[in-house]
């Protein structure tokens, strides 16, 4: 069987051509592997001043609802937390975007699939 040094050039030059592909997208993985764990290193849980413990999350995906002199404002996403020792209960892991302003057609049915579902904290706005 006799093959022409073009095709063997061409089958070569597509093989390097899928290493190199191969090889980027496992360095690509390893880098994204390596910031996501870098990332969680750096991030604590809240800290009880009182009993200078790491607070423990009670419960994900809890509504915290801005209210302003008008009503209802603001809701965001976030989370529960509890200290171990004294039971004080904060709420932290805002994003830094609402889920859902009053002027939006959603907001209500939002707030009240918060109340259903989870649980809605309220808290006055610039106080």
């Amino acid at each position: 069987m006799h093959v022409s040094k073009s095709v063997v050039k061409s089958v070569l030059s597509t093989f390097q051509e899928s290493i190199l592909t191969l090889d980027k997208e496992q360095s690509m993985r390893r880098a994204l592997e390596t910031l996501s764990n870098e990332f969680g290193r750096g991030v604590h849980r809240p800290v009880c001043v009182k009993c200078n413990l790491e607070m423990r999350p009670e419960r994900n995906g809890v509504g915290l609802l801005v209210m302003a002199s008008f009503g209802p404002y603001r809701l965001y996403d976030s989370d529960k937390h509890k200290c171990p020792e004294c039971g004080v209960e904060i709420v932290a892991g805002l994003g830094a975007n609402a889920i859902s302003e009053h002027f939006k057609e959603n907001f209500e049915r939002l707030v009240q699939s918060y109340r259903d579902e989870a649980e809605v904290v309220c808290v006055k706005e610039g106080v």
